[in-house]
């Protein structure tokens, strides 16, 4: 009866060691870990690449690198309405003064979120020159004086499509009666619409 007892015990410890009956196995749900055993940040964050919200601060982010590096436009100006009584040369381009956004979900899912950027922008001109080389080389922008032309407000429309935002369309309008129009890639309005354009 004595060695009957004693040996079970022995065979607990023999069978522990047994191929089978290894410790269990960690959850591969786990955060990936480091050589040194710590948690890697870079792999557990989110892919920000294809986050909507850090993507679509990026196009407004892109949008106002675009417009501080644009060179302007070009306009000759006949002597009849030149103040230099000549064909006089000149350059424009929109100046964003402030720009605000929202997004929200929608039930589409095609489309499962909807952007919303307004922007607020000045046309600015430089001076008159008397020759196109001058006036291409010319950076003297200053905004159009207020009692001729104020910021103007713009709405541009966009939707989060296969992990990339579409801008989907672009309006001027006017705060206080609501009446927009849309923006004509011609005009000068039109250089803000290719500034937005992801």
């Amino acid at each position: 009866m004595l060695t009957r007892t004693l040996a079970t015990p022995i065979l607990i410890i023999v069978f522990a060691g047994f191929p089978g009956c290894d410790k269990p196995k960690e959850s591969s749900s786990a955060a990936p870990r480091t050589e040194s055993g710590t948690a890697d940040p870079a792999k557990s964050a989110p892919n920000a690449a294809s986050d909507p919200v850090v993507t679509f601060k990026r196009v407004i982010e892109t949008a106002s690198v675009r417009a501080k590096s644009d060179t302007g436009r070009l306009h000759q100006l006949p002597s009849t309405s030149s103040a230099l009584d000549t064909t006089a040369w000149l350059k424009s381009k929109p100046q964003i003064v402030s720009t605000s956004h929202d997004i929200k979900k929608t039930d589409s899912l095609v489309s499962p979120y909807m952007g919303t950027v307004v922007v607020k922008a000045q046309d600015t001109h430089t001076k008159l020159y008397k020759t196109k080389s001058e006036a291409a080389s010319a950076n003297d922008f200053s905004p159009t004086p207020s009692h001729f032309f104020g910021p103007q407000s713009y709405r541009f429309i966009y939707a989060y499509q296969d992990e990339t935002w579409v801008l989907k369309s672009g309006v001027e309008f006017n705060e206080d009666s609501g009446v927009s129009d849309p923006i004509e890639p011609g005009e000068e309005s039109g250089t803000l619409l290719k500034y937005f354009t992801p």
